[in-house]
């Protein structure tokens, strides 16, 4: 499947509305039927998924751009940008090999969107 091809849906709305458990809910009924699930998540601030003291912080620490572990099942990358990426170059780059990506945030981006949002009111979500 090529890029232009995969399905993107974004969801987006205020902090703490549920986005998150909405895509976490639909991700198991999108694999039942067979379909191949990527997600990519929109955080506002800086973020740091490395652990300090780890190999992989120490490489970043000590001035690697990019910082990649790997192992027989999984791929992780952790790379310096400019700025912020685009959607668009997030897909290029690091999105491949998936029926439908589930999006949440990336509210000024040109893709379908639900937004998900609760009454003033509403409690926790069960």
């Amino acid at each position: 499947m090529t890029k232009e091809c995969i399905p993107c849906l974004s969801f987006v709305g205020r902090s703490k509305t549920g986005k998150t458990t909405v895509i976490e809910r639909l991700i198991p009924i999108l694999c039942e039927r067979g379909l191949k699930v990527a997600v990519i998540k929109h955080h506002p601030h800086d973020f740091d998924i490395d652990i300090p003291g780890k190999d992989t912080y120490r490489y970043k620490q000590a001035g690697a751009s990019a910082s990649i572990l790997v192992s027989p099942g999984k791929v992780a990358v952790v790379e310096d940008t400019e700025g912020e990426l685009a959607l668009e170059e997030i897909i290029t780059r690091y999105v491949r090999d998936v029926d439908i990506l589930l999006i949440e945030g990336f509210k000024r981006a040109k893709i379908p969107k639900i937004e998900v949002f609760r009454k003033k009111d509403d409690g926790n979500i069960p």
